[in-house]
């Protein structure tokens, strides 16, 4: 999928297909349809000149026109709360391409990824500056498990009430649907019991922000007794691929 912020086009199965129309008040997606699975809800943006230009190349429109920037600027960062940013530096721009105007619009458009192999001097010059470490460690979504309080035992069939606080560092939310599970293992067997809370949505986990889970776990009526360590896990939503490490937040 390519969006471009000044064309208004985006790609199905190689069939260009108008998305909007800026500069004439287009409405960004919201909370109200970001995951309703529809075309417009699941297109995504990427820049393939990232910071190269006033208008990156071309991305935005050009020439360069202060209104008409200033609205794109507002719509892409409230679209992109929502939807998968991305892209690639093509040529050194500074100071627009250097550090600190790359920290400013990486975040406030939420970038996910970034090609790491293109253009080079960019990216050098990011590394040269000590902002790389950073910017990689932010794309897309870095959560932190800042507090936890857990009920202390319970008896099988019970319930175990727990609260999280976790914060998101990086500079976007996950962008794939994962139900919330927290999982108990016995620390002398192995046993394993699970469960989830439907309610809470990771994708609405958004950078730079905090979220706090409550709830209360039910354990199973037959679940052996013993001591218990417990885990987050954030697995793929798709049965092929729930139990593959490579694709779960745990």
């Amino acid at each position: 999928m390519y969006r471009n912020a000044n064309e208004g086009y985006a790609l199905f199965d190689n069939v260009a297909v108008s998305v909007y129309d800026l500069p004439s008040g287009a409405e960004a997606i919201d909370s109200t349809n970001a995951f309703d699975g529809s075309n417009i809800a699941r297109t995504g943006h990427h820049n393939d000149c990232f910071l190269a230009s006033d208008t990156d190349y071309g991305t935005y429109a050009a020439p360069y026109d202060a209104a008409s920037h200033t609205e794109e600027y507002d719509y892409l960062e409230r679209e992109t709360k929502y939807t998968s940013m991305g892209g690639e530096t093509c040529h050194p721009n500074s100071p627009r391409s250097d550090c600190a105007k790359a920290k400013e619009e990486l975040e406030k458009f939420h970038y996910t990824y970034l090609n790491s192999g293109y253009h080079m001097d960019v990216l050098n010059g990011w590394e040269s500056d000590d902002c790389m470490q950073e910017i990689s460690a932010r794309l897309g979504y870095r959560l932190l498990l800042k507090t936890g309080s857990f009920g202390s035992g319970a008896a099988p069939g019970g319930t175990v009430p727990y609260s999280i606080e976790i914060e998101n560092l990086g500079y976007a939310s996950p962008v794939n649907e994962r139900p919330f599970q927290l999982v108990l293992r016995e620390t002398g067997s192995g046993a394993i019991c699970a469960g989830s809370d439907n309610s809470e949505d990771v994708r609405e986990w958004f950078g730079g922000e905090t979220h706090t889970v409550d709830g209360n776990l039910v354990l199973p009526s037959d679940l052996p007794e013993g001591t218990y360590e417990m885990f987050l896990n954030l697995a793929d939503e798709s049965a092929n691929l729930r139990t593959d490490l490579n694709f779960k937040v745990t």
